[in-house]
């Protein structure tokens, strides 16, 4: 699930797709400061928007440690305008979660879905970057981009 604190930043609507083990594709997306599972809203988020800037350039870090959820916001950061990704190929293991809550009050979330991009094909070769580097110049290298001009 994507942060609802980034929402601003998302330019579409349909942001990815998930897929279960029977063949059942359901649509994830944000409209209006929720997020959608399917037709289902299972988060919702009020606050006053101060972005300013839709604009600016979003520097997304990754190696193969990024994985899971990291891996599906690194996958939906890098589709919107002025993104570019820095570092090495992710893990590969982007999942859907589920949820369950227990009458004790524990939850436990494990995954009953693969992440599709929008054109529905399964998300597990794990992300390229679009500048592959080490760890060490990951950071240098996006700051660098971020101060040069649009």
């Amino acid at each position: 699930m994507i942060p609802l604190g980034l929402s601003p930043l998302f330019t579409h609507s349909i942001i990815a797709y998930s897929k279960n083990n029977t063949g059942k594709y359901f649509e994830h997306k944000i409209r209006n400061n929720n997020y959608y599972f399917d037709d289902k809203i299972i988060n919702s988020l009020s606050y006053q928007d101060s972005l300013q800037n839709l604009n600016k350039k979003i520097a997304i870090l990754i190696n193969n440690k990024t994985a899971s959820q990291g891996e599906f916001l690194a996958y939906v950061l890098k589709s919107q305008i002025h993104t570019k990704s820095f570092g090495s190929k992710t893990n590969g293991l982007m999942t859907g979660i589920q949820t369950y809550h227990f009458n004790s009050g524990a939850e436990f979330g494990f995954s009953t879905t693969y992440m599709c991009n929008k054109n529905k094909q399964i998300l597990h070769d794990g992300l390229t970057p679009d500048v592959t580097c080490s760890n060490e110049d990951s950071l240098k290298l996006a700051i660098e981009w971020i101060n040069s001009s649009i």
